[in-house]
């Protein structure tokens, strides 16, 4: 009888072992090729350094150790020209990606890409494949970032809409982006948007907002290959 018992508990054990949930293989994969961007700007009158800021940033090449994040992350407003466009500059400030010296070698306002360039060992960091093709509806993706400068933290969702417009929103109307259900918070901004063999379909740029739950946006593949796609190793 023991015997018996013995045996069906050991049937019960496989059963909910062999159906539990496995581990998302681009977990660990995106943890050794995504880090925390944070600058420091320092005041021009006193010369004292501002609040830190952050924003997150994924490694795409390693024999040019470059990095890419979102254009808002380095960018200022500064004023609007006689169009109505803003005028934008690269923010006077200190980078630094996982604690190493970063300089911002590229930046497309429009498109909200920026590429950096740091100069020192990147330590054992793994870089980042853009996509050969583009997701569909439906299809999964994730990322690690670090919202309000903590991490790194991994969400994963899938595509609410591979190629969006917005309607009556002006100077968007004109751009299209990918959508997708997944998590994120201010910081997150910058944050590799991967598919599920870990290669890059898109940059994480806005959110929509807490009224509209966990929905997150940013450029669509390819925009990502018409600005930076000349960037990845």
């Amino acid at each position: 009888m023991s015997r018996i018992l013995s045996i069906l508990l050991l049937a019960v054990f496989l059963l909910f072992s062999s159906t539990a949930a496995p581990a998302s293989p681009t977990q660990p994969a995106l943890l050794r090729s995504v880090a925390g961007l944070q600058w420091t700007t320092v005041n021009p009158f006193n010369g004292y350094s501002s609040k830190d800021t952050h924003c997150t940033t994924g490694y795409i090449n390693a024999q040019q150790h470059y990095w890419i994040t979102a254009a808002h992350c380095v960018m200022v407003v500064t004023g609007r020209d006689d169009y109505g466009d803003p005028v934008v500059k690269i923010a006077e400030a200190d980078y630094s990606i996982a604690g190493s010296p970063a300089t911002v070698i590229f930046a497309d306002m429009r498109a909200d890409i920026a590429i950096l360039q740091t100069s020192i060992n990147d330590r054992g960091m793994k870089p980042l494949r853009l996509a050969s093709t583009h997701p569909i509806w439906a299809s999964k993706v994730s990322m690690v970032g670090y919202p309000f400068g903590q991490g790194p933290m991994y969400a994963e969702g899938y595509v609410s809409n591979p190629s969006f417009q917005f309607v009556n929103a002006p100077g968007w109307e004109h751009r299209r982006f990918m959508v997708y259900n997944m998590a994120g918070c201010p910081g997150n901004s910058g944050s590799p948007v991967v598919n599920s063999r870990v290669e890059v379909v898109s940059v994480l740029q806005f959110g929509f907002g807490t009224s509209c739950g966990p929905i997150m946006g940013g450029t669509t593949l390819t925009t990502l290959r018409q600005v930076a796609g000349a960037y990845f190793g």
